[in-house]
């Protein structure tokens, strides 16, 4: 990159709590004229990610799945409306461990829901 040169950062994306960098830019003009400048915004969607997990884990929406008979399959179901089922996924996981502390896929899981642990106990062995 030459000075003075504006230079466009790849856009990342990590996920809805992560902040994007959008650009990057020399200063020629600064004492600090070498270094690149980058920039961190907080996106819309990021905001929007934000709300719609406080509504599924804290707000009226929690009610909507925590206590049906599968609420994780409850929970992606209504996710895959506004995310692709594979990121519905993964938030419908994550967020069910915010809220039960244990994973759906653990023993403590399947025992709750009437079907014997994997092993001989329950939890890390």
């Amino acid at each position: 990159m030459t000075r003075g040169a504006d230079a466009t950062a790849e856009r990342l994306s990590w996920g809805p709590d992560d902040l994007e960098i959008v650009s990057a830019r020399v200063v020629p003009d600064r004492p600090d004229a070498g270094r690149s400048q980058a920039r961190a915004v907080t996106p819309a969607g990021v905001q929007g990610a934000h709300r719609l997990k406080e509504y599924w884990t804290k707000g009226e929406g929690l009610a909507k799945w925590a206590e049906s008979p599968h609420p994780w399959t409850s929970l992606y179901h209504h996710l895959v409306e506004f995310m692709s089922p594979e990121k519905a996924k993964r938030t419908a996981a994550e967020w069910f461990h915010d809220v039960f502390h244990f994973w759906p896929g653990s023993d403590k899981n399947r025992v709750l829901h009437g079907k014997p642990p994997r092993g001989d106990k329950i939890g890390p062995g």
